[in-house]
C-alpha cells in the first residue's frame, strides 16, 4: 500500500507539474477487498499513510468489493454517483481493477484517471496483462508465497539440519508500462534467499 500511494504522489506530482499548478491535488477512489481482511486493512494503511505527504490529494470513496465482478461494478457506479469525478483508482486486486476499469471505459472516464494495483500477476484479465492492454497505468507486484514455501520444503527434505529463517521480505516491484518490457526479459526479481 505505502508504495501504491508513493506510485500515486509521484503521478499527482507529475500532473500538477505538466499543469502549471503549484498545488498537488487529487480525488483517489479506493476499492479493497473486504472490510475485514487483514491484507485490505495494512494495504489501506501504507497507502493512507503515502498520500498524507500531500494535504490535497484524499481519498473521496473507500469500499469493498467483497472480491467480486459484480459488486467492483456497483461500487464503482456508487463512486460516479456520489463524486462526479476523480483521479485515481487504487484497486487492491486485479480484477477489481480490470471491472473497475471497463466500467470507466464504459463512463467515458478512463483517460481521465490512473489505475493502480496490488497484484501484478500473470495471466490473461490479470495485473501484467492489463497492463500491457493498458487496462491498468500500474501494477505492484505482490508474489505468492507458495514458490518461496515450495522451496524451503524442498531444501528441508535435502538437508535436515536446514532451518528456516524466521522472517523473509520480497522487495515490492512497482511495474509500469515503461519498464514492463525489460523486465519480463530479465525476469522478475530472485526470491530472497535462503
Amino acid at each position: 500500500g505505502k508504495r501504491a500511494g508513493e506510485l500515486v504522489v509521484n503521478a499527482l506530482t507529475q500532473k500538477a507539474k505538466d499543469e502549471g499548478s503549484a498545488a498537488v491535488t487529487g480525488r483517489i477512489v479506493e476499492f479493497r477487498g473486504t472490510d475485514d481482511s487483514a491484507t485490505c486493512t495494512a494495504r489501506d494503511r501504507g497507502f493512507t499513510a503515502a498520500i498524507a505527504t500531500q494535504p490535497g490529494i484524499v481519498i473521496v470513496h473507500d469500499a469493498p468489493t467483497n472480491w467480486s465482478a459484480k459488486d467492483t461494478l456497483t461500487r464503482f457506479q456508487d463512486a460516479v454517483r456520489l463524486q462526479k469525478n476523480f483521479d485515481v483508482i487504487y484497486a487492491h486486486n486485479d480484477i477489481i481493477a480490470q471491472v473497475a476499469s471497463d466500467a470507466a471505459t464504459a463512463a467515458g472516464m478512463r483517460e481521465k484517471i490512473f489505475i493502480v494495483v496490488t497484484d501484478g500477476l500473470g495471466g490473461a484479465g490479470l495485473g501484467i496483462e492489463g497492463l500491457r492492454a493498458n487496462i491498468i497505468d500500474a501494477t505492484l507486484y505482490h508474489p505468492y508465497l507458495v514458490d518461496l514455501a515450495w522451496r524451503i520444503i524442498e531444501r528441508h527434505q535435502t538437508d535436515p539440519n536446514f532451518k528456516p529463517k524466521a522472517r523473509y521480505e520480497f522487495e515490492t516491484l512497482v511495474i509500469t508500462s515503461g519498464v514492463l518490457d525489460d523486465l519480463q526479459r530479465k525476469g522478475y526479481p530472485p526470491a530472497p534467499p535462503l
